[in-house]
């Protein structure tokens, strides 16, 4: 795969037949209006079956990358490769979530309080001075700034175990120095 002349993805890597085929069965049903292009609530529908995790900047991003024309939809060609992606992006959050520690997600999941699985900076606030109430908010907003990596103003799991990491290593290297 690579990125033509436009920015855009292209495929060039050999698609097995066989999920050519099913992706063109999928990319049929989830053609709910019968346009022959699949809008963004339509491929959303899809991700999120796929992956009940899927997150909607993920499938945005996903959509603007490989839409060659430019339409802001996708064919049935540009929707094998969202197929994949899709997929591809699945294994990896799984593979990254494995990581997380039952605390951090206990962490998360107890201040995490507006149900769209991100923690804003008064949820991050609220956690962060549990943890370590030296740090301002001047510093936990750069923090928070640092490893939003989607820029969206909010952590996701992901985002949040790499802050508490280096929060957890901040405050134990200041309590060995005193």
């Amino acid at each position: 795969m690579f990125l033509n002349l436009h920015g855009k993805y292209q495929h060039t890597e050999p698609i097995d037949d066989k999920i050519r085929s099913v992706a063109k069965e999928v990319f049929t049903m989830a053609d709910k209006d019968g346009d022959h292009k699949l809008h963004t609530p339509e491929l959303y529908h899809f991700a999120e079956k796929v992956d009940p995790l899927v997150e909607s900047q993920d499938v945005q991003i996903i959509k603007t990358y490989l839409d060659i024309n430019g339409d802001m939809n996708l064919s049935c060609e540009e929707f094998v490769p969202f197929v994949e992606l899709i997929l591809k992006n699945k294994v990896a959050r799984e593979e990254s979530l494995s990581s997380i520690t039952p605390e951090v997600q206990a962490l998360f999941d107890q201040h995490e309080l507006s149900g769209d699985r991100q923690l804003d900076f008064d949820e991050l606030h609220s956690l962060v001075v549990t943890v370590d109430d030296t740090i301002t908010e001047d510093v936990l907003q750069e923090l928070m700034d640092s490893f939003d990596t989607n820029y969206n103003d909010k952590l996701s799991l992901k985002e949040f175990s790499h802050l508490y990491q280096l929060i957890i290593e901040r405050k134990n290297k200041r309590e060995n120095k005193a």
